[in-house]
């Protein structure tokens, strides 16, 4: 299969994915979720616009496809009487923190995943040694971590236009960061050691 179908084929399924969770969205008057149905669908033009420019690797991609997924399916999905992000997986700390939950594992997922996009948007400016491979994990783990706090920013934009959203608050805010870092950290070390490979 050729490059572009191979892009073809990630776009239909995104789309088909997309639209299959506005419509569940819209159907249940979920508005907290279309404003990030509407974010996922900027991302997904915005690495479509770009895909000539940069050489995403299709494994990246379909990672990302992932995420956007598992994120829709937190919203929607509901397991008894519990959404699945806040699915309580193995319940390491109680409250108020609830560790660890759904939510948790896709922030430090998504975040690391970010942490690859922006390695292959940095690896055409890089020149070999200009900051050591040190240099390069710590700038990429802040890169995964930045696209977090925007995410971040994004969830407190929602819960103003959808005080009833279940975002949560200032704790649910702090674990959100640690397990964007951590995901963020883990990419950066494996492509410290992994990156001459790829």
């Amino acid at each position: 299969m050729s490059l572009e179908k191979k892009y073809m084929f990630l776009l239909g399924a995104n789309a088909l994915a997309v639209a299959g969770f506005t419509a569940w969205y819209l159907s249940r008057g979920n508005l907290e979720f279309i404003i990030f149905v509407s974010v996922i669908i900027f991302f997904m033009a915005v690495l479509w616009f770009t895909r000539n420019k940069v050489d995403y690797p299709m494994p990246v991609l379909w990672a990302l496809s992932a995420w956007g997924f598992f994120h829709m399916l937190g919203g929607s999905l509901v397991i008894g009487d519990t959404r699945l992000y806040d699915f309580i997986f193995i319940p390491i700390v109680g409250e108020p923190y609830l560790i660890l939950k759904f939510d948790q594992i896709i922030h430090a997922y998504g975040f690391g995943v970010s942490t690859f996009v922006a390695f292959h948007l940095l690896k055409p400016v890089l020149r070999e040694g200009a900051a050591g491979k040190v240099g390069l994990a710590i700038v990429l783990a802040m890169a995964g971590l930045g696209a977090g706090a925007l995410n971040e920013i994004i969830e407190f934009a929602v819960t103003i236009v959808s005080p009833e959203s279940g975002i949560g608050g200032y704790v649910n805010n702090s674990l959100d960061l640690v397990a964007n870092g951590t995901g963020s950290t883990i990419a950066a070390i494996w492509i410290y050691f992994k990156a001459d490979k790829h």
